[in-house]
């Protein structure tokens, strides 16, 4: 064998993956398209081929359940104007709360607003309440409700919620005025301040077992431990993060860094390898679409 074909070879070995070095989690993820393009609303992608699945042909804001079988998301009107009447006899055309099976069918409207309308909807980590904002007197505030839409309960009453999260423990934490994160019980009390994290950071999502923790900084995703030690940049963000993986290994967002017209959904190990763009959206007749609230499908 000549030498030159040894070499090239043993340099294709050498560079070769090996299986173990690049684990995968669920293949399935769901997010929110919104814009002028079809297909849109609530889809699936698949992290292994970037097969695309349309769920239903409108929604956006979506979460999978714990157990995978419902999901949730917000959607202006989808009915007949008689059931969009509110206790004070308006019409209500702002964005309400609705579950679905995994699949897309069986979809039930959860609430009815008596003012803007009801938004960002999440799972608690055991899977038996909704966490969702609600505007009141122009202002975000923070609302719980059991999945069936009973049991409203008004948690925040002063200042604006910009984000809120469920920690692994059943607390939330939330940021109020775009600025610093505190955590408090599900009775609206008990009210603290996070000190591992800084006034610019944004948006934090907790790893499955507690033990992480990924936000955004600027244009940088980062992760830190729980207890405030080990704070690190992952990779470049330019948008929002999504959430965590069921093994705690895998982070997944949507981003405008390879587009910067356009949101697209990317995965990343949570040691900053093995990134991966999921979607791609490309102009078509002058308009683009956007990816946004990606998670996993357990």
């Amino acid at each position: 064998m000549p030498f030159r074909d040894f070499f090239t070879k043993k340099i294709r070995r050498v560079n070769q993956k090996k299986p173990e070095d690049t684990p995968k989690p669920s293949s399935r993820i769901v997010f929110s398209r919104v814009g002028f393009i079809s297909p849109k609303g609530i889809m699936q992608v698949n992290t292994n081929d970037k097969g695309l699945t349309s769920l239903l042909d409108w929604g956006e804001d979506a979460r999978v359940s714990p157990n995978g079988m419902k999901i949730i998301f917000s959607a202006y009107p989808h009915t007949s104007e008689h059931e969009l009447l509110n206790s004070q006899g308006i019409y209500n055309f702002s964005p309400e709360i609705h579950i679905m099976d995994v699949y897309g069918t069986n979809i039930q409207r959860l609430t009815l607003s008596e003012e803007m309308g009801s938004s960002f909807p999440r799972f608690s980590p055991d899977g038996t309440k909704i966490g969702f904002k609600r505007n009141k007197e122009g202002k975000s505030q923070i609302w719980i409700m059991d999945i069936d839409g009973k049991n409203i309960k008004q948690l925040t009453h002063e200042g604006h919620h910009s984000y809120f999260c469920w920690m692994p423990n059943g607390k939330i934490a939330f940021q109020r005025e775009y600025e610093w994160t505190y955590t408090m019980d599900l009775n609206g009390i008990n009210e603290k301040k996070l000190t591992i994290f800084e006034k610019d950071d944004y948006e934090p999502v907790w790893s499955p077992d507690g033990e992480k923790v990924a936000f955004g900084n600027g244009k940088e995703l980062f992760i830190i431990e729980s207890n405030g030690q080990n704070r690190r940049p992952i990779t470049v963000l330019r948008g929002w993060i999504g959430n965590w993986s069921l093994d705690n290994c895998w982070l997944v967002f949507s981003s405008r860094k390879m587009n910067p017209n356009s949101a697209e959904i990317f995965i990343v190990r949570e040691d900053g390898k093995y990134e991966q763009r999921l979607t791609e959206n490309r102009p078509r007749q002058g308009k683009v679409s956007q990816d946004f609230d990606p998670c996993w499908l357990p």
